[in-house]
């Protein structure tokens, strides 16, 4: 009777109870700094990171998901590398000066991360339907570490996720290994400072 799966409406409240969003020049002066990285000063390395995290989990996804779950997950990350691209490239002049028009009042900033968390929340729900739930999570995590999603975020998102697929997983170790993770000195997120949230906090 408990045991019921998270609706849609459970990730709904935890986005809405997230604190809002305080963006002040440094913390744009940061996520520009990260931005260029990724896309135009970064090492080749860095680059290949992320597109080899991708790439890895897309070949992962084609083998496991359902039709109907690759469509899902396919729009999802569409949309999650729509933020960071235009015309297929990630451009680092337009999109820095994008990103920083996003944040130049507080309800720019809370849909930019609205729009963040939902397409993570979509490619879950795609996940949804995979038997080898360990390893779907696993390669999760690899995506959101690659991506320094602040603890914030995915903590709860871990909690959902935790609930939905307990008999497969050890969810207080799972989330410990977050916490180790998050917590350790020299991780600072750069969403963190991005969405007004302290990682080294609590």
């Amino acid at each position: 009777m408990d045991a019921q799966k998270p609706q849609q409406q459970d990730f709904d409240s935890i986005l809405n109870s997230l604190p809002k969003p305080a963006v002040g020049p440094l913390q744009k002066a940061k996520c520009v700094e990260f931005v260029k990285k990724l896309t135009h000063n970064g090492t080749k390395s860095d680059q290949e990171k992320i597109l080899a995290t991708f790439n890895g989990w897309l070949k992962f996804m084609r083998d496991k998901l359902s039709e109907e779950s690759k469509a899902l997950f396919k729009d999802a990350l569409t949309r999650l590398l729509g933020m960071m691209q235009r015309d297929g490239k990630i451009v680092p002049e337009v999109f820095v000066s994008e990103f920083e028009a996003k944040l130049k009042d507080e309800a720019s900033a809370a849909q930019l991360r609205k729009d963040w968390l939902s397409c993570w929340s979509d490619m879950f729900t795609a996940c949804d339907s995979n038997r080898d739930n360990r390893l779907v999570l696993d390669e999760a995590q690899t995506l959101l570490l690659a991506f320094n999603v602040p603890l914030e975020f995915s903590e709860p998102l871990f909690e959902l996720l935790c609930d939905e697929f307990e008999e497969t997983l050890d969810r207080r170790s799972y989330i410990a290994s977050m916490n180790d993770y998050f917590f350790t000195e020299d991780r600072e997120s750069v969403f963190g400072q991005l969405f007004g949230s302290s990682v080294g906090d609590q």
